[in-house]
């Protein structure tokens, strides 16, 4: 079973796009093999995390996809880009679900991060914080 974590951009309650050489940045990547599938790649890091990655196709990014993500290096490479970016982290569960790394991010969010539909946003300041945040334990609720 995959688990996916979405990262997107926005601006005024729009969407945004920034470069996908702020992605590659973030995630360590000088080849991407994007001539061959520029919709698709892998990132393995050395402390046995990493991801499939699934950007936007061309050079303006809005929204990207994670699966099959872990691992310590990834988190804080997903942290850089949210934060370098000012976008949105977002994933599968009951709310909160949403996560920003500054709280200016917050004024620039759709009205659907925030209430019932998905949010609120929760401000994370580490890869590390994001990650907890992400998996942190449910609180299991009586029938």
């Amino acid at each position: 079973m995959s688990f996916e974590i979405f990262l997107q951009c926005y601006r005024n309650g729009e969407p945004a796009t920034f470069k996908r050489t702020i992605l590659e940045e973030a995630f360590g990547l000088r080849d991407t093999s994007r001539n061959r599938r520029p919709w698709f790649f892998k990132v393995d890091y050395p402390d046995g995390g990493g991801a499939d990655v699934y950007p936007d196709d061309g050079d303006d990014q809005q929204g990207i996809m994670f699966s099959r993500c872990g691992g310590d290096t990834f988190f804080n490479a997903l942290y850089q880009l949210a934060d370098d970016t000012k976008s949105v982290v977002f994933w599968p569960s009951k709310p909160p679900a949403v996560a920003v790394t500054d709280e200016t991010t917050l004024a620039h969010l759709p009205d659907g991060f925030s209430g019932d539909g998905i949010g609120p946003a929760w401000v994370v300041h580490s890869g590390r914080e994001l990650r907890d945040y992400i998996f942190r334990k449910r609180e299991r609720r009586q029938p």
